[in-house]
């Protein structure tokens, strides 16, 4: 899977540049590592990560 292809990145007036994620690549995104995180720490504990996922 290619890294960081749902990632647009905007020229602003003025020259500085501004990050937008397309909502839906991100949001299955969330799925994966909520899943991994299921799968791989037996769903007691949640990482940083998940916890954005969840927020």
């Amino acid at each position: 899977m290619h890294r960081n292809i749902h990632v647009v990145h905007i020229t602003e007036p003025g020259g500085s540049i501004s990050t937008h994620t397309a909502v839906m690549f991100h949001q299955l995104r969330c799925l994966g590592i909520l899943q991994d995180g299921y799968v791989n720490e037996g769903g007691h504990r949640i990482s940083q990560l998940a916890q954005h996922c969840m927020d």
